[in-house]
């Protein structure tokens, strides 16, 4: 019976997984670091064998790197950001455009208003003067 090793274990396994787990990862990053360091050397890009032993040492096995959080200044990084500050823009555009709308539905509101305002003066003139004429109408037939 194999036992997978949970995806949220990081480079120091809990105490709650199987020892024989743990021992089982622990064999797995080091023969990866072996592997990573003879390939390295038959590549040529190390000038010896030691050296390639030094610098598995150093690397971090995949297995580590895969449960490493990402970099502050990697390319994923880099894109969450530009995502966020694209949302931020849009968020303070969509604001900018509502407050405008709102400014041009209280300007029509006003604009209604005083449309009324000026249709009532003038029924009220009309009014006026029509009483005005009957007055002089009247005064004139006496």
């Amino acid at each position: 019976m194999t036992t997978a090793i949970p995806c949220h274990v990081t480079a120091e396994l809990p105490e709650t997984v199987d020892e024989r787990i743990q021992a089982a990862a622990m064999k797995r990053q080091s023969l990866e670091d072996l592997r990573h360091a003879q390939l390295t050397e038959k590549l040529g890009h190390l000038p010896s064998a030691t050296a390639a032993s030094d610098t598995a040492q150093a690397t971090p096995s995949t297995y580590v790197a895969l449960f490493q959080p990402p970099e502050h200044n990697s390319p994923a990084s880099d894109r969450h950001e530009a995502v966020l500050q694209r949302r931020r823009d849009m968020e303070e555009h969509r604001a900018i455009a509502l407050d405008e709308q709102m400014k041009i539905e209280e300007s029509r509101q006003n604009h209604a208003v005083e449309l009324r305002k000026d249709a009532l003066e003038e029924k009220r003139n009309a009014a006026h003067a029509s009483l005005e004429d009957k007055r002089i109408v009247d005064i004139l037939k006496k």
